[in-house]
């Protein structure tokens, strides 16, 4: 914008530039220079000199002048009258004309003045915006200082919640950590016990293996005391029966040899005593005594027991087990036939 102060330089428009141009020209700069649209400190200023200069070039427009009066201008009576009346009308028609551009100069105040004060109206307006962005920017800031301290706190608060979570991950990291260093300490003992249960299990296996053959040893031992006294006792028998048919034939030689010869021959003979066979000797069979073993039933018959069952029996067929019942009644069994066997052979001494 031009730094002059004449109106028509100010506006833009030239000398002979009608109302309407005018106005359209203040309106284009006003656009630009309103204190509302534009950002220059001194907007207001130039508004100011803008409206100034459309009002100016108004008034010129709209301000008559007075002219000296023409003879057209006069008033011509239609009747003759005389030089004072002509002059009272003359007089009253200046003064008509005087009350109109008062009226008119009144009615240019009147827009000077509704200008002016629409001037106010806006200058109140625009300092009322102006207080009103004022607040605005005021409640912006204090929105964005709130919503910075939120922001703020919101982050402090994850920060705190990132290190609660972090320091609850580590704890539970530690607590998994004491869990499994636990865990394998108890497996360590488990497996450090069964080894030492294993070791005692095997040692007991070992010493009730070591009693086993020690009890079969003795058993074996006492076995063959008993069948070396059967057969010293079957040995004593079969002498005294020897002894017993060594006596019977002298008998029998003497009672003949005492009778008389006619009776001699028709005795007839008498028949020579039975022999009782020896028992067979019991031969220990250990494929047998394993195959019973590996069986796994109790040996008396129809018994189907195959748990808890006693240590081997030597029988006549060689090793068996029985259960704890029939294991007793096979000795005691075992134990009435030789006492019977004792009672007969002392029966037949």
């Amino acid at each position: 914008m031009a730094n002059s102060y004449d109106p028509h330089a100010l506006l833009g428009v030239g000398l002979g530039a009608s109302k309407d141009e005018i106005e359209k020209a203040w309106l284009r700069k006003a656009k630009h220079v309103h204190p509302d649209v534009s950002s220059a400190p001194d907007a207001t200023e130039q508004f100011k000199r803008l409206t100034d200069a459309r009002d100016l070039l108004i008034r010129r427009l709209e301000q008559v002048l007075p002219t000296p009066p023409s003879p057209a201008d006069r008033y011509t009576p239609s009747q003759p009258v005389d030089e004072d009346e002509q002059e009272r009308i003359i007089q009253h028609t200046r003064r008509m004309r005087r009350a109109e551009q008062r009226h008119r100069s009144r009615q240019q105040a009147n827009v000077g003045r509704k200008a002016r004060r629409a001037e106010r109206a806006g200058e109140q307006a625009r300092r009322e915006r102006e207080r009103r962005h004022e607040r605005e920017a005021q409640e912006y800031r204090e929105a964005a200082r709130r919503n910075r301290e939120r922001l703020e706190r919101e982050r402090q608060e994850r920060q705190a919640r990132q290190e609660e979570r972090e320091r609850e991950q580590e704890a539970r990291a530690r607590q998994e950590r004491d869990r499994r260093r636990r865990l394998e300490r108890e497996q360590a003992e488990r497996r450090q016990q069964e080894r030492e249960r294993a070791k005692q299990a095997e040692q007991a296996r070992a010493a009730e293996e070591q009693a086993r053959r020690e009890a079969e040893a003795q058993q074996r031992e006492a076995e063959a005391q008993q069948r070396k006294a059967e057969a010293q006792a079957q040995q004593r028998e079969r002498e005294r029966l020897e002894r017993l048919r060594a006596e019977e034939a002298a008998e029998a030689k003497r009672r003949e040899q005492s009778r008389p010869r006619w009776a001699q021959r028709t005795a007839p003979p008498k028949p020579e005593p039975r022999r009782r066979t020896p028992a067979p000797a019991v031969r220990h069979d250990t494929a047998s005594a394993r195959s019973t073993r590996d069986a796994g039933r109790c040996a008396w018959k129809g018994c189907d027991v195959s748990q808890q069952l006693s240590e081997p029996v030597q029988t006549v067929l060689g090793l068996r087990r029985f259960c704890a019942e029939h294991r007793q009644a096979y000795l005691q069994r075992n134990a009435d036939r030789a006492s019977k066997r004792a009672s007969a052979s002392r029966s037949r001494r």
